[in-house]
């Protein structure tokens, strides 16, 4: 365990404090972009950033440090604690984990990768380069470009619980200005792994030019009501907006209705979404959260019933049960939830009954944040996609607003497809699913 751990909690002791713990995260970066053939962006980084939480009196303080001296680390743990006496008491905090050390060095979310410089590179110009042979209406390539990071999480407290994690990760991305007379369309891919040859350049490009092409094509459909499927990076970004409503502590807090809704039907009967950090598809792979509890498989709903929240130890013992492992903090921040990895069982539905009839199919949704009300489930976003016809695209779409209500969205389900898919971040996973009757303001 690196040292810095060891010095502050034995500052924090010396300095009065009841309970503390630390968490040391340093890693490095390299990105890099292309413009007209030539490389446009290179930037290598490194960070390293050490943050305490010490409790006395039941009253929380936290301070961080990018300096790793020991006179800044004293520093450091003067500063939480003159912090304590200026807060509430908050009789939910509390650091009572103890252990041994917890070190995770897993294939998983990191492998050693020799990839020459000049192989990155020669990814890079390839990125911008394709795109542009490939389509004679492509007008320019804005965004493109490689990125790779590698992280070392590190967590102590008082009672000697220490953690260690890695992870080291590989990124692609790439885009498509198409014009043709007066239509234009801008659309981007990107896909990641944990090594430069998980990486699927031909995917990305190839995926970006036929998805930039149906935009170019596109107009609005007509004002009305469609069912909707939506893309899985689609899904992703949209179902996200409202996962906080899981946590207890947004419950605690009052920004969430579901904390009298357990063991109530909330969804639809077919609809099961679990939490999965170690899932084996997955991206991720995590062995704790940020107050180092081991991390367990989570099931939110099942069967479309509200089975559980999700929690940290403080959340926990103010509902009177127990932590479920989803601590988030950063060396900054104060206390919270998230949750990992998330996962929604595949139904019964066959594809060609999914897609049966008129259905539109989301791809793109702009205003993630403006449109929606994480609160309320209420949104209102520019999308775009395609209008099938069974399963058959007929039209692309763009310029419309699709409106709606997210507890609306999950109950108001006529199919769940048997096929999981993933976004292209390897994060989220889901069958498609054929949402009912969502509100369209088009031509």
């Amino acid at each position: 365990m690196r040292p810095e751990i060891e010095s502050t909690l034995e500052w924090a002791k010396k300095l009065g404090a009841d309970q503390s713990d630390v968490i040391l995260n340093e890693g490095n970066a390299l990105s890099l972009s292309a413009q007209q053939g030539r490389i446009e962006t290179y930037k290598v980084t490194s960070s390293r950033l050490i943050g305490v939480r010490v409790i006395r009196d039941q009253r929380v303080g936290i301070s961080y440090s990018e300096d790793l001296s020991l006179d800044s680390l004293r520093s450091m743990v003067e500063s939480a604690l003159r912090l304590t006496r200026a807060v509430e008491r908050d009789e939910s905090q509390s650091i009572t984990l103890s252990g041994e050390s917890l070190v995770d060095t897993n294939q998983k979310t990191y492998r050693e990768d020799s990839t020459s410089l000049e192989e990155k590179i020669r990814l890079t110009l390839r990125l911008e380069e394709e795109i542009k042979q490939r389509d004679r209406r492509v007008q320019g390539v804005p965004y493109n470009g490689y990125s790779e990071g590698e992280s070392h999480s590190y967590y102590g407290n008082h009672l000697g619980l220490r953690v260690y994690e890695r992870e080291k990760s590989f990124n692609c991305y790439t885009s498509a200005l198409l014009k043709d007379g007066d239509k234009q369309a801008l659309f981007y891919r990107g896909g990641n792994g944990r090594t430069f040859q998980e990486l699927d350049p031909e995917t990305t490009i190839a995926e970006t030019l036929q998805l930039t092409g149906t935009l170019l094509d596109a107009r609005p459909v007509p004002t009305g009501k469609y069912d909707v499927i939506f893309e899985p990076d689609c899904f992703q970004g949209l179902f996200t907006c409202f996962t906080g409503l899981f946590s207890a502590k947004a419950v605690k807090d009052g920004y969430s209705r579901f904390g009298n809704s357990l063991g109530e039907i909330i969804a639809h009967p077919e609809l099961s979404l679990r939490d999965l950090p170690r899932f084996e598809r997955g991206f991720h792979h995590v062995l704790t959260d940020a107050e180092g509890v081991k991390k367990t498989d989570l099931t939110l709903i099942d069967q479309g019933r509200l089975v559980s929240l999700y929690h940290n130890s403080a959340t926990a013992r103010h509902f009177g049960t127990g932590t479920t492992g989803h601590a988030s903090r950063s060396p900054k921040g104060q206390l919270g939830t998230a949750l990992t990895q998330l996962v929604m069982d595949p139904g019964t539905t066959p594809d060609n009954r999914l897609r049966s009839g008129k259905v539109l199919r989301i791809f793109a949704l702009d205003g993630l944040h403006a449109g929606v009300n994480s609160s309320s489930g209420a949104f209102s976003l520019a999308a775009s996609g395609e209008l099938l016809e069974d399963g058959v695209p007929i039209q692309g779409v763009k310029g419309i607003t699709l409106s709606g209500n997210f507890f609306d969205l999950i109950r108001n389900v006529s199919g769940i497809g048997q096929t999981l898919l993933a976004t292209t971040g390897k994060g989220f996973f889901a069958p498609e699913i054929r949402f009912s009757e969502l509100q369209v303001a088009g031509s």
